[in-house]
């Protein structure tokens, strides 16, 4: 293709038999060391031109027009250059270019007609053919709404409405159609309105819409609406925190007060075991550091007999690497699985996933409550409140925090285990559990300020004894 910049200086295109020729040279400088050989040499480092000959025109001044900047020292990009002005001269490839053009035009306009609906079908299907979790497909729709790939129809259940961004369509007027409908101005309006509680649901929405014009860019659709639009800021510190132990050992009585006496009756026998089953579940999330989901979802056959446990977390996808401990394996082999499966013991496969997660979410805030557990407080720096309410995923923190502060204790720091162990990134395991981290290490450095003083101390007395002093034991010089 001939730059736009060279067209209105380049002889035209006629139906003259005759055409101009086109030649590279270069312009030597004075430290070319080929610039003996002449212009015709273009095997150096100068800078090229395309000369041009014109045979059409009669005077001898026009027929020889100052030669044009390839912008290129190359010769082989220059000579690129040389033929794309060569090939306007031919009718055949000028043809070829027109159609090429008009299909490419014809290709935008079919392109910029896609509709919203069927750009967020088509963005969601890519997503799954990808491998991305269940879960962190489901962050997508309560933003982009669920829509049927076969069909490109918006989803509306009981359970699911049409998405943050049609129900916003609905309100515009008058309503954008097509994803190229939807401009920078648009999509602007559309950010603005989220009222998020949260400045993490935000942040992380404002990604999500941004993947998502990512995905119709690279279609080729439209370009990029949200081209130089910031991402909101979060506030930095903590958003959760670890059960204490006299918490955690609460929440145990709680549970075990739950289990009868005896187990003569059927009704007894029933109650033991949702018991146990509640126990073994609350037990697996503290030591393994289970998130809710990825709990419900257990496998006694990911757990081998010395208590590692392996499997691929929900949310993520990535490798998680827990140890427990032997009285959790025992629990855990040792519980009536909820629906019969063996290998499943707290997954109930007769209702969605969904029903079970919030089974054992409302399970689990019976028994917080019941263990007298009504607010937990954030560490120091908490980045918007300092208190909120105890939730399932405090007892992945409490493995966390036990596991650091067990690391500290042993003298035996080592982040990326702890971090393997929860499926975690080292910068997300960092960014989670910083407090914890830095509130250790200030016990470190104290601790370690209190060893070298003590040091210091015998340094001392070796000095003093070693130049003839006499020295006199505390405990000695008290009688």
């Amino acid at each position: 293709m001939v730059p736009a910049d060279l067209e209105m200086i380049l002889p035209k295109v006629s139906d003259n038999p005759l055409v101009p020729t086109y030649t590279v040279v270069s312009r030597h400088s004075d430290r070319c060391p080929h610039r003996s050989k002449g212009r015709s040499y273009v095997d150096c480092d100068c800078f090229k031109f395309i000369s041009i000959y014109d045979p059409r025109e009669t005077d001898p001044k026009l027929r020889q027009p100052n030669p044009i900047k390839a912008k290129t020292r190359i010769a082989a990009e220059a000579e690129r250059l040389r033929q794309a002005l060569q090939d306007r001269h031919n009718p055949h490839i000028v043809a070829r270019q027109e159609a090429e053009a008009m299909i490419r035009k014809l290709q935008e306009k079919t392109h910029s007609h896609v509709t919203i609906e069927k750009a967020v079908g088509m963005f969601l299907q890519s997503k799954r053919k990808e491998g991305v979790s269940p879960k962190r497909i489901e962050r997508y729709l309560p933003l982009l709404g669920n829509v049927d790939p076969n069909t490109f129809e918006v989803i509306r259940t009981r359970r699911s409405n049409e998405g943050r961004l049609f129900a916003w369509i609905k309100t515009q007027t008058p309503q954008p159609k097509y994803i190229s409908d939807l401009t920078p101005e648009l999509v602007e309006q559309f950010r603005n309105s989220w009222d998020f509680p949260s400045d993490n649901t935000d942040y992380g929405s404002f990604g999500d819409l941004k993947r998502f014009f990512d995905y119709c860019v690279s279609k080729k659709w439209i370009e990029h609406p949200m081209q130089g639009m910031k991402a909101p800021r979060r506030k930095k510190g903590s958003r959760t925190t670890a059960f204490s132990d006299a918490q955690y050992d609460a929440i145990l009585v709680a549970i075990k007060s739950r289990f009868p006496k005896t187990t003569d009756t059927l009704k007894n026998k029933q109650q033991y075991e949702d018991a146990h089953r509640l126990l073994a579940f609350v037990e697996l999330q503290r030591w393994s550091g289970m998130a809710l989901s990825d709990a419900v979802t257990f496998k006694l056959s990911s757990m081998k007999d010395d208590g590692r446990i392996r499997y691929n977390r929900r949310k993520t996808g990535q490798l998680a690497r827990p140890t427990v401990l032997p009285h959790v394996v025992q629990l855990l082999k040792d519980t009536v699985p909820v629906d019969g499966l063996f290998d499943l013991p707290f997954l109930d496969k007769t209702v969605e996933f969904d029903s079970n997660t919030g089974r054992w979410t409302r399970e689990l805030k019976d028994i917080f409550k019941a263990a007298g557990i009504e607010s937990v407080e954030l560490p120091q720096g908490g980045a918007y409140r300092q208190e909120r309410a105890p939730h399932d995923h405090m007892m992945r923190d409490s493995f966390a925090v036990g596991q650091l502060r067990t690391q500290y204790a042993l003298k035996q720091v080592n982040l990326k285990a702890i971090a393997d162990a929860l499926g975690d990134t080292m910068k997300v395991f960092l960014e989670h559990y910083a407090p914890f981290i830095a509130e250790l290490e200030e016990a470190h450095d104290a601790a370690q300020q209190d060893i070298v003083k003590a040091q210091q101390a015998v340094r001392e007395e070796k000095e003093r004894a070693a130049n003839g002093e006499k020295v006199v034991n505390i405990a000695e010089g008290r009688k």
